[in-house]
């Protein structure tokens, strides 16, 4: 059971390694196209996404943006301002969960 599921994990970042290492190919290949470009707006988008590849490669590998982390953080901070009388950090951060992690707490409702 643990050899199939540690050589499916292999296959899953073999797999991941490949699409990020070809977005970055395919991104590379892009920005040298629009720098040997004549038209000044790609030459100077091509500069601008060079001068920010550090922040452009990690959005394209976990589509995950700024405002999606300001939200979670939002929530967190309501988190923080109800649990003020909690007497521990581990309340805290149980209140931090339930409020980010959107859990629904109904109870199931049995028929008879």
């Amino acid at each position: 059971m643990t050899d199939k599921t540690s050589r499916r994990t292999r296959r899953r970042r073999t797999r991941s390694s490949r699409r990020s290492s070809l977005k970055s190919q395919v991104l590379c290949f892009c920005l040298q196209w629009a720098a040997r470009s004549r038209l000044a707006p790609f030459r100077k988008l091509s500069k601008t996404i060079k001068k920010h590849v550090d922040g452009v490669l990690p959005f394209l590998q976990s589509r995950v943006t700024h405002g999606l982390i300001e939200a979670i953080n939002g929530l967190i901070q309501l988190a923080k301002r109800m649990a003020r009388e909690f007497r521990s950090f581990r309340y805290l951060r149980i209140a931090a969960f339930l409020k980010a992690g959107k859990l629904r707490l109904d109870l199931p409702v049995v028929t008879s």
